[in-house]
């Protein structure tokens, strides 16, 4: 396959690495800040290749070959060949090449990227030999036009961290022209553009939406010409991901329409705080999961709305891998009570810890994580939106305003959530069966002390088939923090020491205010009013909503469908048996077995035939 021929001259530059064991070339050093260029390219058969590129003399040429991605701020990363020709410096005749020989490649992305040993540059061609052709990717033309007589801003600056240029200095009032496009393959992409010569070209790269009055909001990438000498700028090697995850592809779309952002900020901050209300009330472990599982849904979609371009979707995708564990183990542990006791009413599932210590013990490690206790994985992944959240809200911008709402309604929801889960734990696990003691007749002479462990009936114990999965899933949800420790999520994760204390402080204080108020009353909940106990245990009219709107008109339509199969089709179907039946009683009544009668309708048979024949004569 014959490699793009192409030019280091006026490229980007880099820190290359050394030979192996490869090490980032300080800067300063020779082989620092050289210049490059990135050829992707796809293996398509597995086998050995051999990659050959040429240079003229005097050119030293350096070539290395990355796996999967590249990045020039760390020129070691996927690294996994490399050659220098070592010679063509000295304008030797066989220097004039560098060649990576009989390499294994199995199928998949690469990257070659053709710098220079020191700081030299020039052009290039060459090919890659194997057991079939690799594949380069096809270019893109950008659509042609000029920034003349266009819309003028304060370009942010050419080094990172971005800073909007101040007005009145070099890079302020500029004049641009917006061009986008859409990403539908997640890989590498280089972005060039040309101007003629004594034009200091400057392209930025934005995700999402561009912004002229905040120049480096959602920026991911820039490059410069690096004086009007030059004719190309270029942006290098930039990942650009299409996404992962269903959840994840909704935050493209949202952050295009800060409205949208703005309504579902509003929308997840409602529905957590709401739901885990409702969830602080309930009577039935089943509701109690149910609303906790909406209020923390919310939770996950307030991070889509607030989180910055830089960490993406990360915060969001890493709670939901957090709460899936803890989730499950929530309900197949409420399962395993039910199967002892066939109820999974609260009052009913008092004493767990007697019946199945197992049992009671993952069910408090699922409802601790769910409560946002570090170091549980609950808290990290909390943790995660609630940093996505102070970062949109203390940067300042549009969205701002939507930051806070998600942040402080985050941190209420975490201190509500940490009263109900355990409100839960003390109804379900320590607590004990009201076994009806005070009915007892009063007229026997001397009552009897009895203990309350003794009038509980014997339960079956939970089989392994239902502790196995508890034991399993309790994994995940004690040690689900680490999984900020591998590459598990897209993009990054921001972790606040002051959002992280403040989760952690108000969770602990959730705990200690329903232990307090249990000591007081016996169940958290009696310390609400009783209009407020009545409205949140109704689910806030959301269960009459949804009975009129849902129950009310399926339950209408099924009786329907019911009335229809019985009257209409099982009534065809009845007639068809009803008519077989009299038509064999009427056919019975001619087998009388009378031989006059068989000469009978003989007879009759042959004069009604002789008139027909007769007739239509």
């Amino acid at each position: 396959s014959t490699i793009p021929a192409g030019t280091t001259v006026g490229g980007p530059t880099f820190n290359r690495g050394t030979s192996d064991p490869c090490a980032q070339v300080a800067a300063g050093l020779r082989g620092s800040a050289v210049a490059y260029r990135v050829i992707p390219f796809t293996v398509t058969v597995a086998g050995t290749y051999t990659i050959t590129t040429q240079y003229p003399v005097g050119f030293d040429g350096y070539i290395n070959l990355y796996q999967g991605t590249f990045d020039p701020a760390a020129s070691c990363t996927n690294r996994i060949a490399f050659n220098n020709n070592a010679n063509s410096g000295n304008g030797v005749a066989d220097g004039v090449s560098s060649e990576i020989a009989n390499q294994a490649l199995p199928a998949g992305d690469y990257v070659l990227v053709v710098t220079a040993h020191s700081n030299g540059g020039g052009p290039y061609n060459g090919t890659i030999d194997g057991p079939a052709a690799v594949s380069f990717p096809a270019p893109s033309t950008i659509p042609a036009g000029t920034t003349v007589g266009g819309p003028t801003f304060n370009r942010g600056t050419d080094t990172a961290p971005c800073a909007q240029v101040a007005a009145g200095n070099a890079g302020s009032a500029v004049a641009y022209r917006a061009i986008p496009f859409t990403v539908t393959v997640a890989g590498t992409y280089t972005i060039g553009t040309q101007y003629p010569v004594g034009f200091d070209g400057f392209i930025s790269l934005y995700q999402g939406t561009f912004n002229p009055a905040a120049s480096c909001t959602n920026r991911i990438a820039f490059g410069d010409d690096f004086g009007s000498g030059t004719t190309a700028s270029q942006i290098a090697s930039q990942g650009l991901a299409a996404g992962g995850y269903v959840l994840a592809r909704l935050l493209p779309l949202v952050a295009s329409a800060p409205a949208g952002q703005a309504t579902l900020a509003v929308v997840a901050s409602i529905s957590m705080l709401g739901a885990a209300l409702v969830a602080l009330a309930q009577s039935d472990l089943k509701r109690v999961l149910a609303w906790s599982t909406i209020s923390q849904v919310a939770y996950l979609l307030g991070g889509l709305a607030v989180s910055p371009t830089d960490l993406g979707s990360a915060p969001s995708v890493l709670h939901l891998l957090s709460h899936a564990g803890f989730k499950a183990l929530l309900f197949l542990a409420a399962g395993a009570l039910a199967y002892q006791l066939h109820t999974t009413d609260l009052a009913d599932l008092a004493g767990a810890w007697r019946r199945s210590p197992l049992v009671a013990l993952t069910f408090t490690v699922g409802l601790a994580s769910l409560a946002g206790l570090p170091p549980l994985s609950g808290f990290w992944s909390k943790e995660a939106v609630l940093g996505a959240a102070e970062q949109t809200a203390v940067d300042g911008g549009a969205l701002a305003w939507a930051g806070w709402l998600v942040l402080v309604t985050g941190l209420v929801t975490g201190l509500v959530t940490a009263v109900y889960a355990t409100r839960t734990w003390l109804l379900v696990v320590p607590g004990r069966r009201s076994v009806g003691i005070e009915s007892a007749p009063t007229e026997l002479p001397v009552p009897q002390p009895v203990e309350l462990e003794s009038l509980e009936p014997q339960f079956a114990p939970v089989p392994v088939a239902m502790t196995a999965p508890l034991v399993l899933l309790s994994v995940p949800a004690a040690a689900g923090g680490l999984l900020l420790l591998g590459p598990v999520v897209p993009g990054a994760v921001h972790l606040s020491a002051v959002t992280g204390g403040l989760a952690a402080g108000l969770a602990l204080l959730g705990v200690t205010v329903s232990l307090v108020a249990a000591r007081r009353q016996g169940d958290p909940v009696l310390a609400l009013s009783p209009l407020l106990r009545k409205v949140f245990a109704a689910g806030c009219g959301f269960d009459t909503a949804s009975h009129w709107v849902v129950v009310r008109p399926v339950s209408l339509l099924s009786r329907g469908v019911a009335a229809g199969d019985r009257e209409v089709i099982d009534a065809y179907v009845r007639a068809a048996a009803t008519s077989a039946r009299w038509a064999g009683l009427a056919l019975r009544r001619t087998q009388t077995g009378v031989t006059t009668g068989y000469l009978t309708w003989l007879a009759v048979g042959a004069v009604v035939v002789a008139v027909a024949g007769v007739g239509l004569r």
